[in-house]
């Protein structure tokens, strides 16, 4: 009896003994309790063998590979494995005498141990996951990245990248940055959604403000911790000014904000350029901006946030519309205006300036000759983006005194009459005189136009010579409006209105005759052109009957096609009350003039 109970205790001893982790039949064990099978218990004893391994070279700081039960190749960690708790009814890690049907300790997990770079790599799907949580929150709630923030998280995608992150997965984060911040558009090629803008330079045509309170202009490129900005400092000496439209805008995205509890609160403004892919202005320091630009501002301004949001109503000021009034800055009393190229990075990019700085472009360049100068003779600081005038004569700015009041020379009708028309009786009218009444959205309205319902592919022809001012892409008819000026600083403007394809370009030069693109949408087999005359005068755009300022050599000739179509065209119907000839003034104008 004692034999056994000391035979008992030996192999008790034994069992402990650490051996490699392996599962073990506790089957068995249940054997080895009996007492008369101590033969078969001894040979159950004897450990099997452990599966051959390749030796690990004591140089290499990789592990060793193996085969898992799945026949996957994994390494083994260098380290032993930290034991947890795990419910268990078979005993792992050690030979038992006994099996346990309560908690053990066992490795977690075993069969398929980490590879070394694993918490490196989960470390990085973590930042990740940090980065995409706040990049996703900021489009969620549509609000915008400021400039200081959107740089950081770039910054950490960089990071991701240069240790091995997907780069197709930290690139859809970047494009999202780009969007939501306006500033940095520009770099991923961001640019307007409107697919049928014009890749050419704007013409800036109105003042920013009354020139009369402008001491001088900082040109682009003051130094600050963003590198040379791209932005000019308007100072107006603390006056409350208006500020205006310098061409035709929409309102994108801005902020009401404060530096600090203290300061004063005032507005950030970007406007994308109608009708322009690429162009952006930027007004700051706005103190009061029209109703309907504010309205898409809360009224309690941020504090030292400067992040914008996009807005809710894209509002549109025409070229000398007023959008505010403003100070400027507390104590300067100056206040921003830049203008940017988002498609390209300018003249800044190579000093070191951040963000939005690196598209600015010298945004007196855009203004006309007379204006240009004007603005420039005011610039001072630094010369890194545009270039100063020599001129030392006084500074005088274009009025309509200096402008030239001289009308356009009218040399054709904005068409061929001769084989533009297509007769067709569902028309009641296929040329609508200057003056004639049509239904209108608001009712009826008196046409300040010469209007052709056209074959779909007529040319449209510049009935002047001229410098192109405006193309401008209109989405409620899907076509172009073309605007020409007679000379620089003419107030007279010559409008196409409903041009497909346009061949011209802001700032190019045309003659009467030049083929500047084609009809205009209308359907029914249809296209659709017209042509207007006005000039701009104190209260509102005054137009005039085209043959009004028709050259003298050719209105007889043009009289006449339009005498003998409107005579064909009622021939055609079988009505030869169509056209109210004797209450024209002059052939096709039922007046003179119109003010629109």
């Amino acid at each position: 009896m004692k034999f056994f109970i000391i035979l008992l205790a030996t192999l008790t001893i034994i069992s402990n003994t650490d051996v490699p982790s392996r599962s073990f039949d506790t089957s068995a064990y249940q054997q080895a309790l009996s007492w008369r099978s101590f033969n078969l218990f001894r040979r159950q004893r004897q450990k099997p063998a452990l599966p051959v391994r390749s030796p690990i070279p004591v140089f290499s700081n990789t592990p060793a590979p193996i085969r898992t039960p799945e026949h996957r190749p994994v390494n083994m960690p260098k380290s032993r494995e930290v034991v947890t708790p795990t419910p268990s009814s078979t005993p792992t890690g050690k030979w038992l005498m006994f099996p346990r049907t309560t908690d053990m300790p066992t490795a977690s997990p075993a069969l398929t141990p980490r590879a070394s770079h694993e918490p490196a790599q989960n470390n990085l799907n973590q930042k990740f996951r940090t980065l995409e949580d706040e990049v996703m929150g900021v489009k969620q709630k549509k609000s915008l990245f400021s400039t200081d923030h959107a740089n950081r998280i770039l910054r950490d995608l960089n990071d991701l990248e240069n240790n091995g992150y997907s780069k197709v997965e930290t690139e859809k984060l970047r494009q999202i940055v780009y969007e939501f911040t306006p500033d940095l558009k520009k770099q991923s090629g961001f640019t307007t959604t409107d697919q049928n803008c014009i890749k050419a330079n704007p013409v800036l045509v109105a003042d920013i403000t009354d020139t009369s309170k402008i001491q001088k202009i900082t040109a682009p490129g003051t130094a600050s911790s963003e590198g040379p900005k791209g932005h000019s400092f308007i100072w107006t000496n603390s006056v409350k000014v208006p500020v205006y439209a310098p061409t035709d805008i929409i309102l994108d995205s801005g902020s009401y904000v404060k530096d600090n509890e203290n300061a004063p609160a005032q507005y950030i403004l970007w406007f994308l350029v109608k009708g322009y892919c690429d162009f952006q202005v930027k007004f700051d320091h706005i103190d009061e901006p029209i109703e309907a630009v504010r309205k898409n501002f809360s009224s309690i301004p941020k504090v030292a946030d400067s992040r914008g949001t996009q807005v809710a109503d894209k509002v549109e000021l025409r070229a000398g519309e007023l959008l505010g009034y403003t100070k400027g800055n507390i104590p300067s009393g100056n206040w921003d205006f830049g203008m940017y190229d988002m498609s390209k990075e300018g003249p800044l990019a190579q000093y070191g300036s951040q963000a939005s700085h690196r598209n600015a472009v010298c945004w007196p360049d855009f203004y006309s000759s007379g204006k240009r100068e004007f603005y420039k003779r005011l610039l001072e600081g630094p010369r890194l983006l545009c270039s100063f005038s020599s001129s030392s004569e006084p500074q005088t700015q274009p009025s309509p005194a200096t402008s030239s009041n001289n009308p356009p020379v009218i040399k054709n009708l904005g068409i061929n009459f001769d084989t533009a028309f297509v007769f067709l009786q569902s028309e009641n009218k296929l040329f609508l005189e200057y003056g004639a009444e049509v239904s209108g959205p608001s009712g009826p309205k008196i046409l300040p136009t010469f209007e052709y319902r056209t074959a779909p592919d007529a040319d449209v022809l510049a009935i002047s010579d001229g410098i192109v001012q405006k193309v401008t892409y209109q989405n409620d008819t899907s076509d172009y409006e073309i605007h020409i000026i007679p000379s620089e600083n003419s107030q007279w403007t010559i409008g196409h209105d409903h041009v497909n394809n346009p061949k011209v370009s802001v700032g190019n030069r045309v003659k009467a005759g030049d083929i500047i693109g084609k009809a205009g949408n209308m359907g029914g087999g249809l296209g659709r052109t017209e042509i207007m005359i006005w000039v701009s005068e104190a209260t509102r755009p005054m137009t005039y009957c085209p043959l009004k300022y028709f050259d003298p050599q050719l209105l007889d000739q043009y009289k006449q096609k339009i005498i003998k179509h409107m005579k064909d065209w009622e021939d055609f119907k079988g009505n030869s009350n169509l056209y109210n000839e004797q209450k024209h003034i002059l052939p096709g104008c039922a007046y003179e003039k119109i003010a629109d």
